[in-house]
């Protein structure tokens, strides 16, 4: 299967900025927009997901800390049931998020750092640092295409491999409530994912979302809520 921690690498996630729709903007997209939360606004991400046999709950926080910085700390916990016995797989991550360059309208761009520990009962421990140039272009009908490019660094079992990571797709508005996501994601040495997602907001500071998606033959899809505050 696709571990947990090859799937932060490839797509690296979470946060964006200003009006309430920005704000839930995100998920359920793999790939990260440059935006960030207003200072001493906050945003929580509930979910499940769902890799081949693995699965389990994640949450995710986020916090802004200053005008352009932003803040998060990532939970998951999935069981993989494709071994015999079954695996635990337990993630942990922080990341930092500085956008300098922010606009409405136009081009925006940021970078990401972030670290994160799987510990799994079978495969042990693993750890895993990115860097990632954050860029996304917003037209006025408020239709965004995204681009990541980063770097990662995965220390596994004694070893060490470096790899870079990529990934772009558009986050598309459909009537007042819904938008549209389409994306495509991956890491150097591998092949790409593709996921589609539907995000539909329930009020100004909540929206529910879901998404699925097939690559290097695995499936996957992830389905929560999102809380503003």
């Amino acid at each position: 299967m696709r571990t947990a921690a090859l799937a932060i690498a490839a797509a690296a996630s979470v946060l964006l900025s200003a009006a309430p729709d920005k704000a839930l903007a995100d998920r359920p997209m793999a790939i990260d927009e440059a935006g960030v939360l207003e200072r001493g606004e906050t945003k929580l991400d509930i979910g499940v997901e769902r890799i081949d046999d693995a699965r389990g709950p994640f949450a995710a926080l986020a916090h802004g800390l200053v005008a352009g910085l932003e803040a998060e700390l990532q939970l998951q916990r999935m069981r993989d049931r494709g071994t015999v016995p079954a695996d635990a797989i337990d993630v942990a991550g922080v990341a930092l998020k500085w956008v300098p360059l922010s606009s409405e309208q136009g081009l925006s761009a940021g970078v990401k750092a972030g670290y994160a520990e799987e510990h799994g009962e079978r495969n042990g421990e693993s750890r895993l640092h990115t860097l990632e140039l954050l860029l996304h272009w917003e037209t006025r009908s408020g239709l965004r295409a995204i681009a990541n490019l980063g770097r990662a660094s995965l220390h596994s079992a004694g070893s060490r491999e470096t790899f870079g990571t990529w990934g772009f797709g558009f986050d598309v508005p459909v009537g007042r409530a819904f938008h549209l996501t389409v994306e495509s994601f991956g890491a150097e040495g591998s092949g790409p994912d593709r996921q589609l997602g539907l995000r539909y907001r329930l009020a100004p500071n909540l929206a529910l979302w879901l998404a699925g998606g097939r690559g290097n033959d695995a499936n996957f899809a992830s389905l929560g809520i999102t809380c503003v505050f």
